[in-house]
């Protein structure tokens, strides 16, 4: 494995320059260059973890989580889309038999490598852009990976939404998606000095620990998925009026059965309700 300095822009510029990766070519990432940071996401990732659990990290660049992954005895399997960093990847971790690299886009990739060899990781990880880390999520939480441990640094907005509860303004179905398989909040902002280019946004890591027992059922998970959406799809209506496209001419008794008021609007609907109104309507529809 390589010796490369991560906290230094001009060898990241040099690495960049001798790989044709020009920072208008490089996807618009963010290389995280503060070192303490590095350590403290780690930190994070590994949390109860034996020696060669197996890691599956998203969008690794440069390899700077990856190296000291790696150096923990990981077994990191990094989902990389751009030719130049898997190059580059290839190289600084030559023999290295706990790295390997799945190259492609993430947004498909993820989930091909999981319905085809169906190996589950114990925590799925990564610095996300900031254009897809929503879409990314959302993938992974609407599929059956679930591994032990998610563990993402995003955008600040879109980590407290992972995060939020009930009542707040943030609550929405990526909220939902999380809270039915996990228990999620924010372990630390990361200011835009930590990064090389500065983003013009405060980023955050979130972390999310598998619940023991989900609270959806595996039977009725692909309706619950559906019935989310449906909820939140206008949050300034009524979560009557958002079920009718969904539920029919039913949704007035699957409300009225749950002791539901019908002019509630979606951010005022508990997890649990949620849930039983999943559970009761899968069988009336």
């Amino acid at each position: 494995m390589w010796n490369f300095d991560y906290s230094n822009v001009d060898a990241i510029k040099v690495a960049l320059e001798s790989n044709g990766l020009a920072m208008t070519k490089a996807r618009g990432q963010n290389f995280l260059i503060n070192t303490p940071l590095r350590e403290r996401i780690v930190k994070e990732i590994v949390k109860d973890l034996d020696d060669k659990s197996t890691i599956w990290e998203i969008g690794p660049g440069l390899g700077s989580l990856s190296s000291l992954l790696v150096a923990k005895s990981m077994n990191v399997k990094a989902f990389e889309l751009d030719y130049g960093f898997i190059r580059i990847l290839k190289n600084a971790f030559e023999g290295e038999s706990g790295f390997s690299i799945v190259e492609g886009d993430a947004l498909e990739t993820v989930k091909r490598e999981w319905e085809s060899t169906r190996v589950k990781p114990s925590v799925i990880a990564g610095n996300l852009p900031y254009n897809v880390g929503t879409a990314l999520i959302g993938i992974m939480l609407s599929s059956s990976i679930t591994p032990l441990r998610m563990v993402f640094t995003l955008q600040k907005e879109v980590a407290w939404r992972i995060a939020s509860l009930p009542g707040s303004p943030d609550w929405g179905s990526l909220a939902v998606l999380s809270a039915a398989n996990y228990n999620s909040h924010v372990a630390f902002e990361l200011p835009p000095s930590c990064f090389w280019p500065s983003p013009k946004i405060t980023s955050a890591l979130v972390v999310m620990d598998k619940k023991e027992k989900p609270l959806v059922s595996n039977e009725i998970y692909p309706f619950f998925l559906s019935l989310n959406r449906a909820i939140f799809s206008h949050k300034r209506k009524t979560i009557r009026n958002n079920l009718v496209p969904i539920l029919g001419d039913k949704v007035d008794n699957i409300l009225e059965e749950l002791g539901i008021l019908p002019t509630l609007r979606p951010q005022n609907l508990s997890l649990d309700d949620i849930v039983n109104i999943a559970e009761i309507a899968v069988n009336k529809i």
